[in-house]
């Protein structure tokens, strides 16, 4: 470098291209005053110089773009162009086409000169692009590519600024199902899904104008035109991702509990990014396949449930959980032939029932601990019943969705039993059968272990889910209870829900499988049931309230 000249006129570009915060298209616009006011152009009989760049707007953008520099000097010779290729910071990549004067040939000093001005500029930009990368990586998701927490706060900061929050909704998506992709495929595929779906999220915010963001875990949070809400929607409900492991192909159905909030005039968009949480947080309790938007009632239920959460690890260590049982009584002899144990929580003298606490509880996955509660306390009881002559047929306890994932759950209930002796035939686990499809597997796997330590099992709320008589093909239950919603409105049933009732009654005998009726009521609840069935056991007021252990063994 130096035979035409050139190192000073470049030691004089240096300093203007490595500014601190010079963009792309300013180094571009240097580069060209460099080639054409400095002379460099002529001196190297550079007639004109194509530049192709693999950039983005966001260096972390997963769409990307390419940028195009065009600089000409005058006419120029195709045969004898030149084509520089350099590699640029965070996978980009620079090509350089230069082509000759009209009837010039570039010697080999011209080229060297040539390629070190390239080399020289490409550094440059590289650096640039290094120093956006690490700014920028304080607002993007290291996984999936797309905004973090600060990076989506940082947009809806900038949209309260301008006023225009209240043009947008904000909208909170948890995956139903990464537990069971992770189980099933592994974590590393389980990252492929995350970073898919960032990928599919992101081009609908392209798409309606919006922003979208991964709050960590299985969270993402976007923020989408009030006018194309319903069709951002729509899109999200299920997305299909394609997966390969080493000895097959698959399909991830992603699909998600979605919270909406609409923004209103005045919103702060931490206030929003919240009731879209809480919203979310909703339509994960009640199962809702459908968006749920938010109310201000739900901000009220969400504080009783926050501190009942914090109250949680206090509470069990001062004893405020119970147990009470509800027997379960033979439709024709009213003879109890079981009990379920339901948990309830003196809080202050005020006795809650496990719908007022349990999905507290449950949300902040603590949820085991209390089911491994329940049981310990029945089996003490137990073991005192016997102790003291009392027969006693057996004991459903509930086990919730926890217990399913958790590798060590079948071992503490193993312990429980050892440590008093309870025969375990005399227990019956009960997991509930409103769960997703695809966590059969694992509701088998789980029972399938509970039942080779000789305790019964027993499919809970059966037939509020899609998977009912999937899951009876595949396992031998002791028991079925069928879900309320089949008793308590029987007095209404029209002649095509009566046949549809029957048949099902009728398929559970022809299987075997003991069944209970709950939340039975009244009489013609119970006459109903007498009608259709001999070995039907009842479980609801109508015979017995769920009672404390005391009042329950006077009826023993």
């Amino acid at each position: 470098m130096g035979i035409f000249g050139t190192d000073m006129k470049m030691k004089e570009l240096i300093p203007i291209l490595d500014a601190p915060n010079i963009s792309e298209q300013k180094l571009w616009d240097e580069i060209d005053k460099y080639f054409h006011k400095a002379d460099v152009g002529n001196m190297l009989h550079v007639a004109l110089v194509e530049v192709d760049v693999s950039i983005s707007e966001n260096i972390f953008d997963l769409l990307g773009r390419d940028a195009i520099y065009t600089s000409r000097f005058g006419p120029e010779s195709i045969e004898n162009k030149i084509t520089l290729e350099y590699p640029v910071v965070n996978n980009g990549h620079g090509r350089a086409i230069v082509y000759p004067m009209e009837g010039h040939v570039f010697s080999d000093e011209e080229i060297e000169e040539i390629t070190a001005i390239g080399i020289m500029t490409y550094q440059i930009m590289s650096r640039m692009r290094l120093k956006k990368c690490l700014e920028q990586s304080k607002y993007i998701d290291m996984l999936t590519g797309i905004n973090n927490t600060p990076g989506i706060t940082m947009q809806g900061k900038k949209l309260e600024a301008l006023n225009e929050l209240e043009r947008y909704a904000v909208i909170f998506m948890n995956i139903k199902n990464m537990g069971f992709v992770n189980k099933v495929f592994g974590s590393q595929i389980g990252d492929y899904v995350i970073t898919q779906y960032g990928k599919y999220l992101y081009g609908l915010s392209i798409r309606d104008q919006g922003f979208v963001s991964r709050l960590g875990g299985d969270n993402f949070l976007c923020i989408i035109k009030r006018s194309a809400l319903l069709e951002f929607l729509d899109d999200i409900v299920s997305v299909d991702i394609p997966v390969e492991t080493m000895d097959r192909k698959d399909i991830v159905s992603v699909k998600t509990h979605i919270g909406v909030y609409v923004c209103q005039v005045g919103d702060e968009f931490g206030r929003a990014m919240q009731n879209a949480s809480t919203s979310a947080f909703f339509a994960k309790r009640i199962a809702s396949k459908e968006p749920v938007f938010f109310n201000e009632k739900m901000n009220e239920q969400s504080m009783q449930m926050r501190k009942m959460l914090n109250d949680f690890p206090q509470a069990m260590l001062n004893g405020e959980f119970l147990v009470y049982y509800q027997p379960k009584v033979d439709v024709h002899t009213g003879k109890i032939r079981g009990a379920e144990a339901l948990c309830r929580w003196n809080k202050k003298g005020h006795i809650l029932t496990s719908e007022e606490f349990v999905p507290a509880i449950e949300h902040g996955g603590m949820m085991l601990d209390l089911d491994m509660f329940v049981l310990d306390r029945v089996c003490e009881s137990y073991a005192d019943w016997e102790r003291r002559g009392i027969s006693f047929d057996s004991v459903s306890i509930n086990f919730s969705k926890n217990a399913i994932y958790d590798k060590n759950a079948v071992r503490r209930i193993r312990e429980v039993i050892e440590k008093y002796q309870v025969p375990p035939q005399k227990l019956t686990i009960e997991i509930t059968e409103a769960l997703e499809t695809n966590e059969i597997a694992f509701i088998l796997q789980f029972l399938e272990k509970v039942k080779l330590l000789g305790c019964k099992v027993s499919l809970d709320d059966f037939g509020t889910g899609h998977s009912s008589l999937e899951v009876l093909k595949k396992f031998d239950f002791d028991e079925i209870k069928l879900d309320c919603s089949y008793i308590e409105n029987m007095e209404e049933y029209t002649q095509k829900e009566r046949i549809v009732f029957d048949a099902l009654i009728r398929l559970l005998k022809e299987l075997k499988i003991p069944i209970v009726a709950e939340c039975v009521e009244n009489d013609e609840q119970l006459e109903y049931l007498k009608d259709i069935g001999s070995d039907i056991l009842v479980q609801g007021n109508y015979f017995y309230r769920p009672l404390p252990k005391e009042e329950f063994e006077k009826l023993l």
